[in-house]
C-alpha cells in the first residue's frame, strides 16, 4: 500500500514539473518571439 502511495506522489511530482515546464517554455517561447517582432519593427521603422 506504501509503494503505491509513493508511485502515486512520484507522479505528481512528474506533472507538476511538466506543467512548470511547459509554462516556462511558453514563457521563454514568448520573450523570443516578442523580441524579435520589436528588432522587425525597429528594423522597418528605420
Amino acid at each position: 500500500v506504501r509503494f503505491l502511495q509513493k508511485l502515486k506522489d512520484d507522479k505528481l511530482k512528474i506533472l507538476n514539473y511538466t506543467v512548470k515546464g511547459s509554462v516556462l517554455f511558453f514563457i521563454i517561447k514568448g520573450t523570443i518571439s516578442t523580441i524579435l517582432i520589436l528588432i522587425g519593427i525597429f528594423y522597418i521603422a528605420k
